[in-house]
């Protein structure tokens, strides 16, 4: 498939799940499935994400700007707002526009905070050393391909200042037979014209799609990119990823 024609479908994808369920779509835990999610708590869940991301940085040594962050495939503004409250300026980007207008609505008012979409396989509308922080979770795992997740990854080290660290998790091994086999029949029905209420609602599909990248090519990208790991840490976020997936923190030297 065409880069820009998975991208369009993957983001008519997420507009729909964002009419849909928008907070289980990011954060899918199946007590939570069918709008069951509060905001309050949602929101909650992204400070304490935050929180954890930037203590391991800190156990590092290393020193993190705080002026600008990125937060990429930003859905609601979950993290956006989290990393709102220890950088200047933060930006989250969504393939889906439909995200992006609601978290805008959600944190309407919030200083500091900015929210784009971006349909493009590369992130050309940033400059290059313009963050000093670059985060993503959940979200490189239901890109279309291995091939775009690691030119992503490439490119989170080039919109990095120097010094800059990125933080970002991603499956090394597929074991998703439970996404497929609601991703595929909803694909096949929305072709025959069923509505996506009727197929989320009555019928328990979805189309999420989730890749992942073995290890060796995750390294490879950032050492390629001209970055170094820093640490790795098993993902534990979700049991359906039976400890598949790493988070990476990755620095740009100066």
């Amino acid at each position: 498939m065409h880069v820009g024609s998975s991208l369009h479908q993957l983001s008519s994808e997420w507009d729909e799940l964002a009419e849909l369920d928008p907070m289980w779509a990011i954060i899918s835990d199946r007590d939570k499935k069918h709008a069951r999610w509060d905001l309050h708590e949602f929101l909650e869940s992204g400070r304490t994400e935050v929180a954890r991301a930037l203590e391991t940085i800190r156990a590092t040594g290393l020193s993190l700007g705080t002026g600008s962050a990125l937060d990429f495939g930003c859905g609601l503004g979950r993290l956006t707002a989290a990393l709102g409250q220890h950088f200047d300026h933060v930006m989250g980007l969504d393939v889906s526009p439909a995200m992006v207008l609601s978290a805008q609505r959600i944190h309407h008012g919030v200083s500091g905070l900015e929210f784009t979409a971006n349909l493009r396989a590369d992130l050309n509308m940033l400059a290059s050393e313009s963050f000093d922080f670059v985060f993503t979770s959940r979200v490189l795992q239901h890109l279309p391909d291995p091939e775009m997740a690691k030119a992503y990854i490439s490119e989170f080290v080039r919109v990095l200042k120097p010094g800059g660290i990125a933080q970002f998790q991603i499956p090394v091994r597929t074991g998703f037979r439970m996404f497929a086999n609601r991703r595929t029949p909803y694909v096949v029905l929305r072709r025959l014209g069923l509505s996506p209420a009727f197929l989320y609602g009555r019928l328990g599909l979805h189309p999420m799609h989730l890749i992942s990248v073995p290890f060796d090519e995750v390294r490879a990208t950032i050492v390629d990119a001209g970055s170094r790991i820093v640490t790795t840490e098993p993902d534990g976020h979700w049991s359906l990823l039976e400890n598949s997936g790493f988070v990476f923190t990755v620095l740009k030297p100066t």
